[in-house]
């Protein structure tokens, strides 16, 4: 809470120069676990992303990352806070929303998360205004928060001893950004 309203207060004071548009997209590769139950997921997939850029070392980031092939899907969504460390070096710690499993299959869960992506990307080349092909790798870990759909399985404890309803996502991906 200290930390939004540190940056509401930047971003006012900041002069309307000294904050643009950004946004992103590119391509991933997403897979993830989450146990008691365990539900699983992996898939190809894209990332969105757009947001503020203040002072060209803070960023306010919106983000959709992941993809579904039907039979798995591994999808995060996060609002993020990114920090510019150099003109190619780039870390963003955030909250989300984190989704495991298949879709179309009402006997298996769907795992909801709640998760703490943090993001590490790497520019390529400058082109002009801090824009230009990226790398990046992005570790959510979560927990658990419910199965979206109507499997027996819940979270929390499950014979013969109890497991933490834990969950993490991985997601590597390349794509153009316009920080």
């Amino acid at each position: 809470m200290l930390t939004t309203s540190a940056l509401v207060l930047a971003l006012a004071a900041a002069p309307a120069d000294d904050v643009r548009l950004r946004g992103g997209i590119g391509l991933t590769g997403s897979a993830g676990y989450s146990f008691s139950p365990s539900t699983a997921g992996a898939s190809p997939g894209l990332d969105v992303e757009i947001g503020l850029t203040i002072r060209d070392t803070v960023a306010l980031v919106l983000r959709a990352t992941g993809g579904t092939i039907i039979v798995s899907s591994a999808i995060v969504t996060d609002a993020a806070i990114e920090f510019a460390l150099s003109e190619r070096f780039y870390i963003s710690a955030g909250l989300g929303l984190g989704w495991l499993g298949p879709l179309g299959d009402n006997n298996v869960p769907i795992a909801v998360n709640l998760v703490a992506p943090a993001r590490f990307s790497w520019l390529f080349a400058r082109n002009g205004n801090r824009s230009g092909f990226q790398a990046f790798f992005e570790l959510a870990p979560g927990i658990r928060l419910t199965n979206v759909t109507g499997s027996p399985d819940v979270p929390g404890p499950n014979p013969p001893g109890v497991r933490a309803p834990l969950m993490g996502i991985a997601t590597l991906g390349v794509g153009y950004a316009w920080k």
